[in-house]
């Protein structure tokens, strides 16, 4: 099984993400399973070395306040160098800044 943690800190968005990504894992029969959904980065990374690997990540860029998704990935890179991390974002004004950060993301 690959283990899925989502993190936004917009309630409404984080439950349609965690119903999209269920929807997809169930109509592709995949053998993935969400195993958290945090508001805030800092609870996520507190959890990382609980966490089953491997593991998908998709962060929201903007955590509107504390730490933010950037800081995330790169703390989640030093525990699990395998990591697939996607951004999830509004800020289209951010995409570039996915690259500049080289932390091997798999999308934005």
């Amino acid at each position: 099984m690959i283990s899925i943690v989502v993190c936004e800190d917009q309630e409404e968005e984080r439950g349609r993400l965690v119903r999209d990504i269920n929807a997809c894992i169930t109509m592709e029969e995949m053998d993935f399973c969400i195993v958290g959904a945090y508001r805030r980065a800092e609870d996520l990374i507190e959890d990382l070395p609980k966490i089953q690997k491997p593991c998908v990540y998709f962060l929201d860029v903007d955590l509107g306040g504390g730490q933010e998704g950037f800081d995330a990935a790169a703390q989640i890179r030093q525990e699990d160098p395998s990591a697939v991390i996607a951004f999830i974002t509004s800020h289209k004004e951010l995409m570039g800044d996915v690259f500049r950060m080289q932390l091997e993301t798999m999308d934005y």
